[in-house]
Order: C-alpha cells, then sequence, then structure tokens
C-alpha cells in the first residue's frame, strides 16, 4: 500500500512486467497502416531500504551474469543518436560535475553498446515532465516521496514486432528532497551521499532499454532495482549489464 500512495502522489504509472501491458488497440497498430502511437512508461529506482515494494524480478540467470531488457528491438533508432539536456538546478553541486558525471555515465553503456547511444549532452534549463512528450530529453533535479532515489520516464513502442519498437523520449529525475547528492569517492562521509555517477548509470540503463533486476544474484549488476547512499558499484557495468547493452545495439 505503501508504495502504491507513492506513485498515486506522483501520478506516475509503474510497470508491472518487463515489456508492460499494452492495450489491444495499440498492440494491433492503427488501421490506416501508419505507426503506432509512442506511451509512457515509468521506472521508480528505490532506497535499499524501501526493498519490501513490489517489484519486478530478473527472468533468471543468463549463462554469464544478469540482465533483461525492456523488449528486444526496443531502443534508440534515431540517426544521429537523441541529444540529452542536463540541468544542474537544484543539486547542490557544481554545474561541470553534474555534466561530467552523466557523460561519464552515458559513455559506460557506450563502451559496451558498441558505439553511439545517446548522442550529446549538455548544459541547460530543460525540467522533468511526464505528462507529455516535449521533444526534450530532460536530465533534473527536483523533489520525489521518500524512499524513491530517482524515476525515469520515457515515451515509446515496446510492442508489435521488433522491428517496429523504439525509444522516442525520456526524462530523469534525480530526488532532491531526501537525498544529499555528490561524489561519494571523494566525500569526508560517503555514507551520507547519494554517488549521483552511480545512479545515474543506472537510470541511463533505462533510457537505453534496459530493466530493472531484483533478485539477490543480480546485485552486482548496475541494472540492480535498489541503491543505497556510499554505493559506487552501479558507475561500472557488471558482466550481464555488458552482455545485455550489446545484445539489444547489436542483435
Amino acid at each position: 500500500m505503501r508504495a502504491l500512495k507513492w506513485l498515486l502522489v506522483m501520478g506516475l504509472v509503474a510497470v508491472v512486467s518487463g515489456v508492460g501491458a499494452v492495450p489491444a488497440a495499440l498492440a494491433a497498430g492503427k488501421e490506416d497502416g501508419s505507426s503506432p502511437k509512442p506511451q509512457k512508461m515509468v521506472f521508480i529506482h528505490f532506497h535499499s531500504g524501501y526493498a519490501g515494494v513490489p517489484a519486478i524480478e530478473a527472468r533468471g540467470p543468463k549463462p554469464k551474469g544478469f540482465y533483461d531488457l525492456i523488449a528486444k528491438g526496443f531502443r534508440w533508432k534515431a540517426d544521429p543518436p537523441e541529444a540529452f539536456v542536463v540541468n544542474p538546478s537544484g543539486s547542490g553541486l557544481a554545474d561541470e560535475f553534474v555534466l561530467d558525471a552523466l557523460t561519464a555515465a552515458m559513455a559506460e553503456w557506450e563502451t559496451y553498446g558498441g558505439g553511439s547511444i545517446f548522442g550529446s549532452a549538455a548544459l541547460g534549463t530543460a525540467e522533468f515532465d511526464d505528462t507529455h512528450m516535449d521533444e526534450v530529453n530532460a536530465i533534473s533535479f527536483g523533489a520525489l516521496p521518500e524512499g524513491i532515489i530517482a524515476v525515469t520516464v520515457y515515451w515509446g513502442v515496446w510492442w508489435g514486432p521488433p522491428s517496429g519498437r523504439y525509444m522516442a523520449e525520456t526524462d530523469i529525475l534525480f530526488n532532491t528532497l531526501y537525498y544529499t547528492w555528490g561524489d561519494a569517492v571523494t566525500a569526508p562521509d560517503p555514507s551520507v551521499i547519494m554517488d549521483l555517477q552511480n545512479i545515474a548509470t543506472h537510470e541511463l540503463g533505462h533510457a537505453a532499454g534496459m530493466d530493472d533486476l531484483y533478485k539477490p544474484p543480480a546485485a552486482q549488476e548496475t541494472m540492480f532495482g535498489y541503491s543505497t547512499e556510499g554505493e559506487i558499484k552501479k558507475r561500472t557495468l557488471d558482466i550481464g549489464d555488458q552482455i545485455g547493452i550489446y545484445k539489444l545495439y547489436n542483435e
């Protein structure tokens, strides 16, 4: 009930499976043969202290590591890749620090994805918007309910033939109401710092097309769905993350 209350307060709809529930009319496409309209999906990143909330489970161990895709073929397909706007306002951090952390997180996924996934990232004033598509991929900071570290919302088509699936737009919001952001590697007391690069790498995994993992054996993967202050292991992709992002963008 606590998780449901959070979602009602935020006006967000959480996914309940890797692919999500799609109305029959959408799954069938439009009668005139045109492309179906992109729909919204939301991923909520919970603090490890709230690990009792209902969550998606990884679909079993892979031969090496753990990974799960939102849907086969569901990825960025724009050429050139979509640009992102990074808005540090309200973070309490230097603008360049925020941009560097986000750029490093993007580069980590691109290293194993085999090329440019996200396009450029630049400082700007765009705000998180989970109500409609606005043609801006915004990464920003703001208030979220207790226990929620960050939220990633995106619009796209994740049903139908894999060749017709695509990511259209995404926004990411980091919670400044309950967490202090920074660099847990250099902080005098990392136990009170939510490491920005750590959480950004996880959120950008969603933005690339990766799903959450929740089974304890997958805890070392970047896409493991819980985090805490002082954690930095998500900065570096584990073997399952590496395999998953390569398959998504190269098969």
